[in-house]
C-alpha cells in the first residue's frame, strides 16, 4: 500500500492502550459505536484510494492539475498541507479520471520517464483489468468457487 505502516507504528502502543479502556465501555456509549464506525469507514476509504492509484499518480496529479511543480517546496506543501496531501490528492485524481488523460509516450524522453511504468491509460492501477477487461478480474475470483481446487493430488 501506499502510506505504509511506517507512521502507525511508534504511536501503536499508546493506540492499544487507549483502545484497552474504551472498549469494555463501547457497549454503553453510542457515541463511540459510531466513532469507531466513522474511524473505519475512513481508514478503508484511504487504503482503497492508494490500492486503486499508483501514487506517482496522485503526486503527478499535484504537479500538474495542482500545479506545484512550479514551486521548489512542492514535496514539503504536499507532506504538510491538508489539501494537498496525497490522500486528498489520490482522491481527486480518482474523481477527475486523471490516469486516463495520461500519456506515457508524452513523457518517455524527460525527467517525469517514471509515468510510463504504471498502466497510465487505464483509470486504475489493477494490471489484468487493464491489460485483459473485467472478465479475467471476475474469472481470476470466481474460478475456484465455482471449480474447486485445480490440484488432482492424491495424499
Amino acid at each position: 500500500m501506499t502510506w505504509g505502516p511506517r507512521y502507525l507504528i511508534p504511536v501503536l502502543p499508546f493506540i492499544i492502550i487507549m483502545l484497552g479502556s474504551i472498549f469494555p465501555r463501547l457497549n454503553r456509549l453510542f457515541f463511540l459505536k459510531i466513532l469507531v464506525a466513522i474511524l473505519c469507514v475512513a481508514g478503508f476509504y484511504v487504503n482503497l484510494s492508494a490500492v486503486l492509484l499508483w501514487f506517482q499518480y496522485g503526486i503527478t496529479y499535484g504537479w500538474e492539475k495542482q500545479g506545484l511543480a512550479n514551486r521548489p517546496d512542492s514535496l514539503e506543501i504536499m507532506t504538510w498541507n491538508l489539501m494537498h496531501s496525497p490522500i486528498v490528492l489520490h482522491s481527486k485524481a480518482l474523481i477527475e479520471d486523471y490516469p486516463s488523460d495520461l500519456d506515457p509516450i508524452r513523457y518517455s524522453n524527460t525527467s517525469w520517464n517514471w509515468i510510463a511504468y504504471g498502466t497510465a491509460p487505464c483509470s486504475y492501477d489493477l494490471y489484468l483489468y487493464c491489460a485483459y477487461g473485467l472478465g479475467s478480474v471476475l474469472g481470476n475470483f470466481f474460478y475456484p468457487y465455482c471449480f474447486g481446487r485445480t490440484d488432482t493430488h492424491k495424499d
